[in-house]
């Protein structure tokens, strides 16, 4: 396989620790909530997950102090993202397999900064011409911005590889997908020149997600939502 270089890695900022939640997260003091994952129980605070998840704050409230059972995850991914949580440490993704999961849980659990952290990373260090198609659907499914641009770049520089590959089959089955590869190698961003927004169109997903994290708004979603965050934002400056 031939592995796609892209110009300039750009990662969100790293999450603050803390201190007092580790120690917490660490000895389970005051822990008044039970989450049990692969038959592993996690003791958790509901005041943490209060600010720090919502999500999992929700679920465990509902459980009306009952363990709650959390499927379709193992427990070193959650392990891992209330290590991120309770600010003990950021993940560290040594393989695209782990970094894939904490993606797909991190947006299941609405931890925006931490599913773009896997994005980065799996779109620079792991993104080849073997699994190109493969996360471009991936990427496509939970609205990752950087990573389906990467994955479309890639598709841009080496087409002949990975049409040979089993993830190009998948993707095929996506007329809407295919139309909006073809287009982006085609004609790129090309907008009206008239339009006041155009130079937000041509930039890419690193450059809109710098930009937003710069202004301290929300990096998740699709290229269109990050564009119409930006021009908000210039409306109201």
């Amino acid at each position: 396989s031939i592995q796609y270089l892209p110009g300039a890695d750009w990662y969100p900022r790293q999450a603050p620790n803390h201190p007092v939640l580790t120690q917490l997260f660490q000895s389970s003091n005051f822990a008044d909530a039970i989450v049990v994952v692969e038959g592993v129980e996690f003791k958790l605070h509901s005041f943490v997950l209060e600010t720090q998840c919502r999500w999992l704050f929700d679920l465990v409230s509902q459980s009306q102090g009952r363990s709650v059972s959390i499927p379709n995850i193992d427990k070193s991914t959650f392990k891992a993202i209330l290590e991120y949580i309770y600010g003990v440490k950021q993940p560290t993704l040594a393989d695209e397999t782990f970094a894939k999961s904490i993606l797909c849980q991190a947006n299941k659990f609405g931890l925006s900064n931490l599913k773009i952290l896997a994005e980065c990373t799996i779109a620079y260090k792991f993104l080849d011409s073997n699994n190109a198609a493969e996360l471009l659907i991936l990427a496509d499914s939970h609205s990752c911005t950087l990573l389906k641009e990467e994955a479309m770049n890639l598709f841009d520089f080496q087409p002949s590889l990975i049409i040979r590959t089993n993830g190009w089959s998948n993707l095929q089955k996506s007329s809407t997908l295919l139309a909006e590869l073809f287009e982006f190698m085609h004609c790129s961003f090309a907008q009206d020149p008239f339009e006041s927004n155009t130079d937000l169109y041509h930039m890419s997903a690193p450059e809109l997600l710098k930009l937003l994290d710069e202004c301290h708004f929300e990096l998740d979603g699709n290229r269109a939502t990050l564009v119409e965050r930006l021009n908000t934002k210039r409306g109201t400056g």
